[in-house]
């Protein structure tokens, strides 16, 4: 084999060694921060729907409460109050629109679910979560919308299971 292709093969050897061990080296991490406990040791909420701060599709604004609604009963870990005074937390919801890239560098409208979690006797925000609406193939805008929503929902419970005292680190989905 010619000199050039020997060097050339023993850097590209040297080159991938080098690379595995730097793969096989993880970065140190930072042990999970403690979440705030209200997010466990609540028992009530109140849910507001803040869709309606900025224009949006008819109906949206409904539709948007109702499903975050009928998730979080079916979820079952919170009573839901209809009295904010009455409530632990209050998880207000939003529906969003903005603009933002998309594929090719151009500008394109987006959607997204947020859920912004207060305590209510501090009023500070606890959490904050968003689930983009992402459109898939062969999906409906209605499925697509309903598997945010629902990811919105299954993010909350991530972050509730976190904050048990007996969570031993970050949950998974």
């Amino acid at each position: 084999m010619p000199k050039p292709a020997k060097n050339f093969f023993l850097l590209l050897f040297l080159m991938c060694a080098s690379a595995a061990a730097i793969a096989a080296q993880s970065p140190p991490t930072a042990p999970p921060a403690p979440l705030p406990a209200q997010l466990f040791t609540a028992k009530t909420i109140f849910i507001s729907n803040t869709t309606g701060r900025a224009a949006t599709y008819p109906g949206i604004s409904e539709y948007t409460y109702d499903e975050f609604h009928a998730l979080m009963k079916s979820w079952g870990r919170y009573q839901i109050v209809t009295a904010p005074a009455d409530a632990d937390l209050i998880f207000e919801i939003r529906y969003a629109t903005g603009l933002g890239p998309t594929n090719g560098g151009n500008s394109g409208q987006y959607a997204e679910f947020e859920l912004t979690i207060f305590d209510t006797k501090t009023h500070v925000v606890l959490w904050a979560v968003s689930e983009t609406v992402n459109p898939i193939k062969h999906k409906s805008g209605q499925e697509i919308t309903e598997q945010a929503l629902a990811n919105v929902v299954s993010d909350a419970k991530t972050l509730v299971a976190r904050a048990s005292p007996d969570a031993t680190g970050p949950a998974t989905k």
